[in-house]
């Protein structure tokens, strides 16, 4: 969800960079040939030497209703030796999301990096992509925390529906309203 986005702001033309693992496989070869020919930098990316790029497929029944499946095999060891980007007169905007914003290995480089980004007046999207109700009371509460500090909110009907078991538009606003007063 992450990556769709940024293509869809640098054909805007904006100029942006990447944070994420890619491993030495054919489907890490892909993503970096997507974002080389979309002009998404990849100066941040983790190079996930013993595991494999992750996969995500959506396939749409009849009604156009998707369901997904995941293949995830990561190193034990992620984000080791990360450099936090510098934040500052040419980064407006940090997005993230999915499985990341709820992985408990990650949360630490997360929370470095959205602290980073607050610290220079950098905007939050958030895109929770979550499609499952099955998750953890702590990854329930990686969420919670992300909505609060988030700026942006880019939330689906489903993922509103999963997280909060709740259809009511104005109920699922008073969730998740960004605060005006971030920025």
């Amino acid at each position: 969800s992450v990556l769709n986005t940024l293509v869809s702001l640098r054909r805007s033309g904006y100029d942006l960079a990447l944070i994420t693992e890619i491993a030495q496989d054919k489907p890490g070869e892909i993503l970096r040939e997507c974002c080389n020919s979309e002009r998404i930098r990849l100066p941040y990316f983790m190079n996930n030497e013993t595991g494999k790029t992750a996969l995500a497929f959506a396939k749409l029944d009849a009604q156009r209703n998707a369901s997904y499946s995941f293949y995830k095999a990561y190193p034990q060891k992620r984000y080791e030796g990360f450099t936090i980007p510098e934040f500052g007169k040419t980064s407006f905007i940090f997005c993230f999301g999915s499985c990341y914003a709820i992985d408990p290995q990650l949360q630490p480089v997360l929370q470095s990096i959205k602290e980073a980004a607050l610290a220079a007046k950098t905007i939050l999207f958030f895109d929770p992509n979550i499609r499952s109700g099955k998750i953890s009371e702590a990854q329930h509460a990686y969420l919670r925390q992300h909505f609060l500090d988030a700026h942006i909110i880019r939330a689906s009907d489903e993922d509103m529906k999963s997280l909060f078991n709740e259809k009511d538009v104005d109920k699922m606003y008073a969730k998740i309203a960004p605060k005006a007063d971030k920025l």
